[in-house]
């Protein structure tokens, strides 16, 4: 009868974006971005935004409002194979994905985190 609880583990941003990548190639790429996926009487009600792939912009984020916190932008596909995950440190990570029309002051914004900022994405 004693409870044994396993240590706290946390996800990573390379393993999210590995699970998201699984998703969409598991769902046919009908994974989307930018409108709200719903259930309707069993069956799925695709969104109309963008599908999700190796080549969506990410942005992947570390200790939030913390003294050494850390932000990078990349695609799913270099945050699923750690390309892009060696700098954000340690946990707690979150994985953003912005909507695929971005204002030009947004890009600007987001190009101050990339690792290449003459890379389109």
């Amino acid at each position: 009868g004693r409870v044994v609880y396993l240590p706290p583990r946390f996800m990573n941003c390379s393993i999210a974006a590995q699970q998201l990548l699984t998703l969409a190639e598991m769902y046919n790429k009908t994974v989307h971005v930018g409108k709200t996926v719903a259930r309707s009487r069993g069956k799925m009600n695709r969104g109309h935004g963008s599908p999700i792939g190796m080549h969506t912009l990410a942005v992947g984020v570390a200790r939030v409002g913390g003294f050494n916190m850390s932000i990078r932008c990349a695609t799913l596909g270099q945050f699923a194979r750690g390309e892009a995950c060696t700098n954000l440190g340690g946990p707690l990570h979150s994985l953003i994905i912005p909507n695929n029309r971005l204002h030009d002051i947004e890009t600007q914004a987001l190009d101050l985190f990339k690792e290449h900022p003459s890379t389109s994405y």
